[in-house]
């Protein structure tokens, strides 16, 4: 399973449920130009912490970094993905 599928099947089994529909359009968004261009073809046994930090830190230091609550997102991403994943 790839980090693409992942996040597809993630956003259908718990975002379609728990998100308001203005978080879950801004979060699909995401993914689809963001997250998946870079890392989507990533498979899921092969993700690191180290790669997921270099990946969020390249977004909040590109124009997405001044993007109202992206930052946080990632912050939270980052704090919920680290514990899924090791070295």
């Amino acid at each position: 399973m790839t980090v693409g599928e992942l996040l597809d099947e993630y956003v259908q089994l718990y975002g379609l449920k728990h998100w308001g529909d203005s978080y879950l359009s801004s979060s699909q968004h995401f993914i689809a130009h963001y997250i998946k261009p870079a890392i989507g073809d990533v498979l899921v046994k092969d993700v690191t912490t180290h790669g997921l930090d270099v990946f969020m830190t390249s977004c909040w230091s590109s124009r997405l970094s001044y993007s109202r609550g992206i930052e946080k997102r990632t912050r939270k991403s980052r704090r919920r993905l680290s514990s899924k994943f090791t070295h």
